[in-house]
């Protein structure tokens, strides 16, 4: 596969009170708009047709909340009113306004990742096959719309374990490891089953499963160094079942972080990511290594979600790197950070009184919405079916990991064995 070398459009940082477009907006879309504001930016929206979003993106753009906004319908008509706008920067604000953004910044004359590798940025068998070719570690993968193509490979390759997965990394369902042609069959049709809600790609991919200790890592480019900054790094753990338990914030001052930053400058310049935000997902595999797994190049929030006390929040430091050409991450070596995604084992009725215990725990700063006295809760299942999150975070790791085991507890004993009465 050939890689086109990314064309680096001039950049302009540090303008004073500039305007950012954001395209696509949904999900961090008005964070985003906000942290540019924080900056002395304005901002304009551009959203995309309906009929160029997935289901699950269309009550998502977020345009009310955004001062000035406006449809893309053309080429043409949207550089004629970001022109005069006075455009000083174009991003992404979801992953569906990636080709778009790099499209525009490029006609613009702004900072902003080559078009020619647009498609790299969002296909995680591409991105695969890429970093292969550079000489870097990934997994083993074939893309394809055919299940029966997908099982040939599998019978060919002959490896212990597979992992099926959507093409399109934006995509928010867990891959499933498989270890047989049933299991990868079962996978599959569920996936093409869900996969519509949130793509339009019609591509599934199977890969070589990779065991061993999974880590995220969230990095900004600015367009002075073109270099990517670790901002944040964090280990994710998940149970025998493939459900997630926990992940947890690392410092990026020791050999480890040393290490995952390392893959980060060797793997996103192969996938034309030279500016802005993108976040890795990392295996590392003993005896063998580290291994890149997806690459999602557009903003979003932090595992901490929308903790204000967390230093480095990867969207207001991509807009602080738009803004200024240069990051400045803030070293996190001595604050722990850990989100725990809660997991009922049986159907049940959330307890006022576990919450309330739940709550006051020192460590806990930041319960999702949707876990309320007396809601109804299903067994977890998957991802999509958990009560919710808890985000906790101090100085003391001993304090947080206490918080943790409190709150398992809970979770085995009370928290999902109240009434409807339990609310009064």
């Amino acid at each position: 596969m050939t890689v086109h070398a990314a064309a680096m459009t001039q950049s302009r940082p540090g303008v004073p009170g500039g305007t950012v477009a954001i395209i696509a907006p949904a999900d961090a879309g008005a964070r985003l708009a906000l942290e540019y504001h924080a900056q002395g930016w304005e901002s304009i929206a551009v959203a995309l047709p309906a009929d160029q979003l997935p289901p699950q993106a269309r009550s998502r753009n977020e345009l009310g909340a955004l001062e000035r906004a406006f449809t893309h319908q053309s080429m043409r008509r949207t550089l004629k009113r970001l022109r005069a706008a006075g455009v000083t920067a174009v991003v992404a604000g979801s992953a569906w306004g990636v080709a778009l953004a790099d499209r525009l910044a490029e006609q613009l004359d702004l900072a902003g990742n080559s078009p020619a590798t647009s498609w790299l940025r969002n296909d995680r068998g591409v991105q695969a096959a890429a970093v292969r070719d550079a000489g870097l570690a990934a997994p083993r993968s074939m893309s394809t719309t055919s299940l029966m193509q997908a099982l040939r490979w599998a019978e060919f390759c002959r490896l212990g374990q597979y992992s099926v997965a959507c093409a399109d990394t934006a995509v928010p369902l867990a891959p499933v490891v498989c270890r047989s042609e049933s299991e990868i069959r079962q996978a599959w049709i569920g996936l093409r089953a869900l996969a519509p809600r949130y793509t339009l790609s019609t591509e599934l991919v199977i890969q070589e499963y990779l065991p061993g200790r999974r880590y995220i890592v969230d990095t900004v480019s600015g367009s002075i160094e073109q270099r990517p900054a670790v901002i944040g790094l964090w280990h994710e753990t998940y149970d025998t079942k493939g459900l997630h338990q926990r992940t947890d914030s690392l410092s990026d001052s020791g050999l480890l972080g040393r290490s995952l930053g390392r893959v980060a400058q060797k793997a996103l310049p192969v996938l034309g990511v030279d500016v802005g935000p993108a976040r890795l997902e990392v295996v590392h595999t003993p005896g063998a290594g580290m291994a890149l797994l997806s690459v999602q190049a557009f903003p979003q929030e932090s595992p901490a979600g929308p903790l204000p006390c967390h230093a480095n929040d990867p969207i207001r430091a991509a807009a602080v790197a738009d803004v200024a050409g240069l990051v400045h991450p803030v070293s996190t070596a001595r604050r722990f950070t850990t989100r725990l995604t809660l997991a009922a084992s049986r159907d049940g009725i959330v307890d006022a009184g576990a919450l309330s215990r739940l709550r006051a725990l020192p460590s806990v700063a930041y319960v999702s919405p949707a876990l309320t006295a007396s809601a109804p809760v299903k067994r977890t299942v998957d991802d999509r079916s958990s009560p919710g999150y808890v985000i906790l975070d101090g100085y003391d790791r001993n304090a947080v990991e206490d918080a943790y085991r409190t709150i398992r507890a809970l979770e085995i004993t009370r928290l999902y064995s109240g009434t409807r009465a339990s609310v009064l």
